[in-house]
């Protein structure tokens, strides 16, 4: 459990400061780039700590901040200006109009057992891996949800 909790607590000490070093009011596509490197290894790592270990308030929380980082900085990335308080090095000027940068996913939604799963383990207080074990039993609940919503599904 206290190595669980050092490396929720490294993880999310990481990211603060990875956000406001490299992503903060004065950016460069050469500090994004790497952040936008990093952001994908840490929820990587993230993820895989997700899955073996149990379900906190801490576990949920630092998924979640990373996602979002992730989404800030892809956004930074696609923007091709200075606007506001954030000011690109790489793209000093202001567009005359303002646009919305508007992420699209790359594939449609999937529903799959992960909700069942998270599910379980939060109720149990047992890790990820040993919650998607009880709900493989379960997948025909999992499959009959996904079909009245129209959702593609997946193991």
């Amino acid at each position: 459990e206290a190595a669980d909790e050092i490396l929720v607590s490294h993880n999310w000490e990481e990211i603060r400061r990875l956000m406001w070093d490299f992503v903060g009011i004065v950016r460069n596509n050469k500090r994004l780039n790497r952040a936008d490197r990093r952001i994908k290894l840490l929820r990587e790592e993230i993820r895989e700590h997700y899955i073996k270990h149990k379900i906190s308030n801490d576990n949920l929380e630092l998924r979640n901040l990373a996602l979002v980082s992730e989404l800030i900085i892809t956004s930074a990335l696609k923007r091709k200006e200075s606007r506001g308080l954030h000011f690109t090095q790489d793209y000093p000027q202001t567009d005359k109009v303002a646009k919305d940068t508007i992420l699209i996913p790359k594939h449609k939604p999937v529903l799959n057992s992960r909700w069942l799963e998270t599910k379980i383990s939060i109720q149990k207080g047992i890790s990820f891996y040993q919650a998607s074990q009880i709900s493989n039993s379960s997948k025909f609940a999992c499959s009959a949800r996904a079909q009245r919503h129209k959702f593609p599904i997946q193991g």
